[in-house]
């Protein structure tokens, strides 16, 4: 065989080869959460190189009243999979970013749209004549389902599917990731419960009903919120009627967020006597938070603090 010939041969040796060669890991999923809670659960999910986590809303801020800034619709438009909490919880900014994001991947009904509120039972549904005059509620009932742990499994359990959905050859390790996830986050409720266990029944109030998923998972009872209309300040009459309400009720915890840290509650607290708590609900939101797992941890470890 000449050397020219040997040439040919060995070309046409490498392209069938080339052809025939399937690499064991393909490129990771490029996903985008809306959240920072999200995002850690899906990475957990996704651990081992699969999946390429971006992340629209930054922790310490109300998911609610975003605005659809330039780099949210970048991100999105290159994403295979959106993971968002749904429930209206990011209705005033994310559907913009999908449509601006022109990535049909991601648009409700796309293969790679995950609302993770499905299977999620949620709290607050509103019933009868739905009004504005009413205040900011939720149609599809209260979006702060991820305080509740338990539903951060169900929340992991939406995410596998979706990734298996879309990625299917690498189902058997999201699964396997899930499992991991899913005994972590059993583990640490039962912990907590036990911690829990002595102030069970205790009566707490919030500012804007952000804990109730939180309190009922760990048997505190959440009777009222200081705002009488979600979304809108309370004024002097409604400001007087909790006051009295928690001194008679010998309430002694106010909870509220970083976000509803307001002048009203504040004033509620220092009328009532009642210790008003910023509680960091989002992960990455305060260095004790810097996981979902510890957030969770530091939310209950705090009310233990002042409960005492």
């Amino acid at each position: 065989m000449n050397y020219r010939k040997w040439i040919v041969v060995f070309l046409a040796g490498t392209i069938c080869i080339s052809l025939s060669y399937t690499p064991l890991f393909s490129a990771p999923l490029r996903v985008v959460s809306s959240t920072t809670d999200i995002a850690y659960i899906a990475r957990e999910i996704g651990k081992g190189g699969l999946v390429k986590i971006s992340t629209l809303a930054p922790a310490k801020v109300n998911l609610h009243y975003l605005d659809a800034r330039p780099d949210y619709i970048q991100k999105t438009s290159r994403a295979d999979i959106l993971l968002l909490l749904g429930a209206e919880a990011e209705s005033n900014w994310l559907p913009l970013v999908i449509r601006q994001s022109r990535n049909s991947k991601v648009r409700v009904g796309g293969s790679g749209y995950c609302d993770l509120s499905r299977s999620i039972s949620l709290l607050e549904k509103p019933t009868g004549k739905i009004s504005r005059d009413m205040g900011d509620f939720h149609l599809s009932g209260n979006p702060h389902y991820w305080l509740d742990p338990l539903n951060g499994i169900q929340m992991a359990r939406n995410i596998m599917e979706c990734f298996s959905k879309v990625d299917a050859k690498n189902q058997k390790r999201y699964k396997k990731n899930l499992k991991s996830f899913e005994k972590k986050i059993m583990n640490l409720t039962q912990s907590l419960l036990t911690l829990m266990k002595p102030y069970a029944g205790k009566t707490v109030v919030d500012y804007h009903s952000e804990f109730i998923y939180l309190t009922r998972r760990f048997r505190l009872k959440l009777p009222f919120h200081i705002e009488d209309k979600p979304g809108f300040p309370p004024g002097p009459k409604r400001i007087r009627e909790v006051t009295k309400l928690i001194r008679q009720n010998k309430i002694s915890l106010i909870l509220t967020t970083p976000w509803n840290h307001t002048s009203a509650a504040a004033k509620v607290a220092k009328k009532s006597g009642a210790k008003l708590i910023i509680l960091p609900i989002q992960t990455s939101s305060s260095p004790e938070s810097n996981t979902y797992p510890k957030m969770i941890e530091n939310c209950i470890k705090t009310l233990i603090k002042y409960l005492q």
